[in-house]
């Protein structure tokens, strides 16, 4: 399912406005020693709130944290993304959102996955799900699924997709949001040809860029042995004024 030629040749490729945003790869985006200090970061933060029980910025079902929570500790969101925005992204984030970004700064998180067996109570991996459906009313908006165009960048800080929990996304993104009873594994197994599944492989400071109406999961599998720690930056048109985002925090990043 994994290809590095194709993955390394996606960062190149950037849609016209308009067009749909595949998933795509980009090998070593950020620098090791960074990683590190980030990972080091995390998972003592995650461990803190898993003792506390009490931020309110902590799932403990999915181990995962607001990178807002992490800003006393060094680990800011808009730190985090200034740097990706000006270099190795900002062609393909302009390309697709226009030249004025905002950084959705309390939708980027800080996550933990583990291997079967070794998680810790109450943990569980993501199912199949789309991040254009970030506050969607599924009961009250039902003629009218369109996806939040956004862009997420979801970087790895340890290597996963092998040995460790990974992603898994659909190569294509959806024409609309999935309503959550076809979000089931079988029936999104059942609707797409197996040559649509991709499954990176990837080592810390590998990104993964893809659009709101991209289909993903956590992929785990039974023989995995390690742990996971990554990070997701969320990134919207400046000028969206659509509904959902009504009181997200919105961190402009500039103009070219």
């Amino acid at each position: 399912m994994h290809d590095e030629a194709l993955d390394n040749e996606r960062v190149h490729c950037v849609p016209a406005p308009g067009q749909a945003q595949s998933p795509r790869l980009l090998r070593l985006a950020c620098p090791a020693l960074v990683c590190e200090g980030w990972r080091l970061t995390i998972e003592a933060g995650v461990e803190r709130c898993r003792s506390d029980r009490g931020d309110p910025d902590f799932s403990l079902h999915s181990s995962s944290l607001r990178l807002r929570a992490l800003s006393a500790m060094g680990l800011d969101p808009v730190t985090v993304a200034l740097p990706l925005w000006r270099g190795p992204l900002r062609g393909a984030i302009d390309a697709f959102l226009g030249r004025h970004v905002a950084l959705l700064a309390d939708q980027c998180w800080a996550r933990c996955q583990y291997a079967p067996g070794r998680a810790p109570p109450g943990h569980a991996a993501h199912g199949w799900h789309q991040d254009g459906a970030l506050h969607f009313d599924f009961g009250t908006l039902r003629a009218n699924r369109v996806p939040l165009r956004m862009l997420t960048c979801w970087i790895a800080l340890t290597p996963c997709g092998g040995d460790a929990p990974g992603l898994e996304l659909l190569r294509t993104p959806l024409a609309g949001l999935l309503p959550p009873p076809e979000l089931d594994a079988q029936r999104v197994f059942e609707q797409h040809a197996s040559a649509e599944f991709w499954r990176p492989l990837m080592g810390p400071g590998d990104l993964l860029l893809f659009s709101g109406d991209t289909l993903h999961r956590t992929h785990v599998a039974p023989a995995m042995t390690q742990h996971r720690v990554s990070l997701e930056l969320r990134f919207v048109a400046a000028e969206d004024r659509s509904p959902q985002l009504r009181g997200e925090r919105r961190v402009t990043l500039g103009a070219a």
